[in-house]
């Protein structure tokens, strides 16, 4: 069984590093569109748009340490299958 109370602080922790990497993206010319975006396929971290035109897709990753790997490897094939059906369903349904 999972303990509510660490699930509970790592929603929180992901969501400090989503607002940083938001931060980092908006320092670097990025436009954010929407945290957290859910859809019936499921989520996307940052929505943004990049030079006007570019949806920018972003899943963030946070360690504790370089003891447990890379954030890249992190994500599954089917995470990520999961990632590109959800960005088809907003690039679909809504135009920014």
């Amino acid at each position: 069984m999972k303990d509510p109370k660490k699930e509970k602080n790592n929603r929180k922790t992901g969501g400090n590093y989503e607002q940083a990497a938001g931060f980092y993206l908006e320092q670097h010319g990025y436009q954010i569109l929407q945290y957290n975006y859910r859809c019936r396929i499921g989520e996307i971290d940052i929505v943004a748009k990049e030079g006007g035109e570019n949806l920018v897709f972003c899943e963030v990753k946070y360690r504790t340490g370089p003891g447990k790997g890379e954030s890249a490897g992190s994500c599954r094939c089917k995470k990520a299958e999961k990632d590109i059906s959800g960005s088809n369903v907003l690039s679909d349904g809504i135009s920014y």
